[in-house]
Formats: C-alpha cells, sequence, structure tokens
C-alpha cells in the first residue's frame, strides 16, 4: 500500500470516527484561531484534560488578538490549572502573535508560517506543524504517537519521513473546513492515542491501517513489543 492509499484511509477513518474523542476544538464551527492556540495548550497534557478546560480558558476568545489582548497575568492564571503553565504560556502567545498576522492558507514561501512558528520562544516543533497544518501549509510533526505508529507502520524510513509522505499525498484530498493534511495527521495521532497506545497490545482490527503494518502480522501481537 502506497502513502496516497493510507492517506485515502486515514482520510475516510477521520469521516466515521472524527468526533469520537470529543474534543470541543474539532468541531467545524470552532475559530480556526482557537483551534490553532490550543496547540500550545497540549503541550506535555492530555487531550482529554484541555477538552475539559477549553471553553474557560478561551472565554470571550475568537482570534488570536483577543487573546494577546488579555493581561498576561490572566492568561497564565485561565491555563494554571493545566499544569506547566509558563511553559504553555509561551507557546500559546507566541501561536497567537503568528497567526494574529495572517492569513495563511497558502503554501509558505521561504520565511513563511513554519518559519515564523519555529522562531517563536516555546513553540516546539511538533506543535509549530500542527498549526501549520491547520492553515493548509505542509508540515510533517511528530510526537511520541505518532512516532510510535511511525515505527510501526512505516520501519523502513524515519517517522518523519513517513508524515511527511502522507501529507504530500493528503493535498490530492478536499476536506473543508479542515485541510486533509490536518484530518489524516491528526488521525495518525488519535490512533497512537487509543487502537496503537503504548503498554498495551494494539487493536489491530480496528486500525484502518490493519495488514499494512507489520506489527500486526500474525504473531506480533500475541507481546508486547518495546516501541
Amino acid at each position: 500500500m502506497g502513502a496516497f492509499e493510507q492517506a485515502q484511509r486515514l482520510f475516510a477513518w477521520a469521516g466515521e470516527h472524527w468526533n469520537d474523542r470529543r474534543l470541543p476544538w474539532r468541531d467545524p464551527q470552532e475559530p480556526l484561531d482557537r483551534r490553532a492556540l490550543v496547540e500550545g495548550l497540549l503541550a506535555q497534557t492530555r487531550a482529554d484534560a484541555v477538552a475539559e478546560m477549553y471553553l474557560t480558558i478561551f472565554a470571550g476568545v475568537t482570534c488570536a488578538q483577543d487573546w494577546l489582548d488579555l493581561p498576561a497575568e490572566e492568561r497564565l492564571r485561565r491555563m494554571a490549572p493545566l499544569g506547566l503553565p509558563p511553559l504553555k504560556q509561551r507557546a500559546v502567545d507566541g501561536i497567537a502573535r503568528v497567526v494574529s498576522c495572517g492569513p495563511f492558507m497558502v503554501e509558505p514561501a521561504v520565511g513563511g508560517l513554519l518559519d515564523k512558528l519555529d522562531r517563536e520562544p516555546g513553540i516546539v516543533p511538533y506543535i509549530a506543524g500542527m498549526v501549520a497544518l491547520l492553515f493548509g501549509n505542509p508540515a510533517a510533526p511528530v510526537d511520541t504517537n505518532i512516532d510510535r505508529v511511525g515505527r510501526r507502520v512505516a520501519p523502513d524510513r524515519t517517522p518523519t519521513i513517513w508524515i511527511a509522505e502522507l501529507v504530500a499525498e493528503a493535498e490530492r484530498l478536499y476536506s473543508p473546513p479542515f485541510p486533509a493534511s490536518y484530518l489524516v495527521v491528526s488521525m495518525v495521532l488519535d490512533l497512537g492515542a487509543t487502537l496503537c497506545a503504548a503498554g498495551r497490545l494494539p487493536e489491530c482490527e480496528r486500525c484502518p491501517l490493519n495488514g499494512e503494518c507489520w506489527y500486526s502480522e500474525k504473531g506480533k501481537i500475541q507481546r508486547l513489543l518495546p516501541l
């Protein structure tokens, strides 16, 4: 199975399971800027914990500038219950500074969105990549969940290369209001957080990439492997 067929399968899986995790920022009616800002909150924090606080943290915030207009102490106070508030504030503030200068719904030239995000203190490459994808810009974000799935599905290349291939192929698909590449990478993330999580047997029979992944071959799921 090539990267395009994998992207198609993940894209179709998103159509069926996009809202399974009940994450409010996946609502298509959510403001684009808030969807971007939440990536800073997700740093080293479970998605379900962020989901519980999402509407409280972003109360009165529709665009990135609304967030920056809040006093710094208020921004910090809102994020404090999630833990690591200084780290999160740097990340969310950095995203807000960049996207408030939008729009970025085009592939960037040198000095484009991804480069601007990378230059902001507190924004790690994974966060920058997810925000870039959300705005329709190419990127290859990899966190621990995506890394695990990538090493199982494509052990012959790095997870970053595999994700970049999926993103390139997903650009051939059409999916408003979320870019197809963002949907596809989000579904890889979901696989790593649910069906293909660390520390337990993967649920290969439910995976859209079942049969493609070496980890699901006969006998491989009878024991936990150190991945």
